[in-house]
């Protein structure tokens, strides 16, 4: 449903706030109360923060958000907050290497480029606040994370969502590419081929890359535009943590190299038993192939689409985004997840192409549904304001006609021979 919130904007400055976006999307947000505190993993510093609803006591179990990248902040994934005005205890964290967590040399914490180390940050979150059962949430990178603790077989974990998914490294590029479902396969054909002569010659640093990525950025990681605030605040500023994000995930977000470049868990998603939530955006990086392969593979999983987004959902469409995870977890923690429907406007249609767009349906412009027959039609035309209409355009056409015929006797012409004759 379309969120009814009052538009909350600046005009003098060209940016969109995260808070903004979210209360209106939720015009009714509660009021949250936050912690912010940090925990040792491998004796370095991990900074977490704790969202509650000052109104209503949490009840429910609660969330580890785990963000993606590798090394961009937690930021960008904060209106996920809203989960904690459901009555749940919500945990953002900066990985180690990100945001306000220490950033080591690489060459004193060399797991920051293992995948299996972050996982002992979940784990330490656990820990540090003591649950006995929790939810996660995994975004991008972070879903790497996420099926990584899945294979743990940690018996305090009853749900998993993982918002713009990949499990394959490979795959999650040549999906961008493909020519029917493809993001990348979906550009004018000079751009494809700008794009791939720029990766051939690993130009990741020209000014034209560099202007194509900032481009793509807006179609298909995030199509909020101009790009909002929480997004920017997570980028990785300092030198360890592009380091460490070229060399875990590749150069830009439409290649990939290092560490992903040979990860492969497609096949050992069959071992994750808890219910599992797909999440996607139409205009996502993560293409339907992607996601096929993983639905194809978890035991109990559902998938849905997100209609308005690219790749960061819960910035684009933070209503229906918190809806859908709101009500899955609800329904794990009822039944299992049995009782759990994607609402009509998020079901995953499976595949079909990028483009074009569905044509509009006849009501959304205001027509009739069912086609009119000409009686109809003849029924509902002004007659009579048709009918002097057309009188007077006779009696003003007969006149004209007059006039020139005068004309043509008077200089000798002949109306009946072509011009030029």
């Amino acid at each position: 449903a379309e969120p009814g919130g009052d538009i909350d904007i600046d005009p003098s400055k060209p940016v969109l706030t995260c808070d903004a976006i979210l209360e209106f999307a939720f015009p009714d947000l509660c009021e949250m109360e936050v912690t912010q505190s940090s925990v040792e993993v491998r004796g370095l510093k991990m900074v977490y923060w704790l969202y509650r609803n000052k109104a209503v006591k949490s009840s429910k179990t609660p969330i580890v958000m785990i963000h993606g990248g590798p090394a961009f902040g937690h930021n960008y994934i904060l209106p996920m907050k809203q989960q904690a005005c459901r009555g749940r205890d919500v945990v953002f964290y900066d990985q180690v290497g990100a945001g306000l967590s220490d950033k080591p040399n690489l060459t004193d914490a060399p797991w920051l480029l293992t995948i299996d180390y972050y996982t002992e940050e979940v784990r330490a979150i656990v820990q540090e606040m003591g649950w006995s059962r929790f939810h996660i949430f995994g975004s991008s990178w972070g879903t790497i994370v996420g099926q990584a603790y899945g294979f743990k077989q940690d018996k305090r974990v009853e749900s998993i969502v993982l918002s713009g998914p990949l499990s394959d490294g490979p795959s999650y590029i040549e999906a961008q590419w493909d020519e029917y479902q493809g993001n990348l396969g979906s550009l004018p054909f000079h751009v494809q081929a700008v794009l791939r002569k720029l990766g051939k010659e690993a130009a990741w640093t020209s000014p034209l890359y560099l202007a194509e990525d900032n481009i793509l950025t807006f179609f298909f990681t995030t199509r909020t535009t101009p790009l909002a605030s929480c997004f920017a605040d997570a980028a990785p500023t300092s030198n360890i943590s592009k380091e460490i994000y070229v060399k875990m995930q590749g150069p830009s977000e439409f290649s990939v190299g290092g560490v992903l470049a040979a990860t492969n868990f497609t096949p050992r998603l069959k071992e994750i038993k808890v219910p599992v939530l797909l999440t996607h955006g139409k205009y996502d990086t993560m293409r339907p192939p992607v996601i096929d392969a993983m639905a194809s593979m978890l035991p109990k999983v559902w998938r849905a689409l997100l209609p308005r987004s690219g790749h960061c959902s819960m910035i684009d469409d933070p209503k229906l985004m918190n809806d859908v995870v709101g009500d899955f977890y609800n329904s794990v923690e009822v039944d299992g997840g049995e009782s759990f429907k994607i609402p009509d406007e998020a079901v995953d249609p499976g595949k079909v192409p990028l483009g074009p767009l569905e044509a509009p349906k006849p009501s959304d412009l205001g027509l009739a549904e069912a086609p009119l027959s000409l009686a109809a039609v003849a029924g509902a035309l002004p007659w009579p304001q048709l009918g002097l209409t057309l009188f007077l355009g006779m009696v003003l056409g007969a006149g004209l006609s007059a006039i020139a015929l005068r004309s043509s006797k008077l200089h000798g012409v002949s109306l009946n021979e072509p011009l030029g004759a």
